[in-house]
């Protein structure tokens, strides 16, 4: 009988409907999921955040972190982990809370985050360019192993320029691939 007043008490009913909805940091929500999508939705707007909105988008990236490599030295691999959650020092993060302090990169006066000593910075142009070869390297590479006749930094005439891709793959007889690798920082929209 007592089971019975419980799962039918209209006082019981009305607590429930009360409490099903509740208001998180000025929105409503009614779950745990929508909890998520919230804390998701500040940090992606955040200076921190903003690159992660789209790594839902390829999980594969992650990986890394739990898979167990042997590929890393321990002090690497906490520097891997330290440049994922954007959290390496720099002077943009260490200006935070401090008004006198300077937020700007002593090489070229833009904010310095972590994104733009990595993407922008003058700096590490060098280093940039290096990983862009190394990429399209390692493709042309592939292209020749799967039978591709490949022309590196082809000049190419049309009405407008000459283009200069990084690589024309052709198969004889089947298809052309031509090849422009870019490097982008991580708040370009994947989709």
């Amino acid at each position: 009988m007592l089971e019975w007043y419980v799962a039918n008490s209209v006082t019981l009913q009305k607590e429930h409907e009360k409490w099903a909805k509740v208001e998180y940091r000025g929105t409503v929500v009614s779950n745990t999921k929508q909890v998520d999508a919230k804390l998701a939705n500040e940090l992606h707007i955040t200076q921190d955040g903003y690159g992660l909105s789209q790594h839902r988008l390829v999980p594969k990236i992650h990986s890394w972190v739990t898979d167990g490599t042997q590929l890393q030295t321990g002090n690497g691999y906490i520097g891997s982990v330290q440049i994922r959650n954007n959290s390496l020092y720099t002077e943009g993060r260490a200006s935070r809370g401090r008004p006198l302090r300077n937020p700007k990169c002593t090489m070229c006066g833009d904010y310095e985050s972590l994104g733009h000593i990595l993407q922008n910075c003058a700096r590490t142009w060098a280093v940039r360019n290096q990983r862009h070869n190394y990429l399209v390297d390692k493709v042309t590479q592939k292209l020749k192993e799967s039978g591709y006749e490949v022309h590196t930094e082809p000049r190419i005439p049309t009405p407008a320029e000459i283009r200069k891709p990084d690589a024309v793959a052709i198969l004889t007889g089947c298809s052309a691939v031509i090849f422009d690798a870019t490097i982008v920082s991580d708040n370009v929209n994947l989709s």
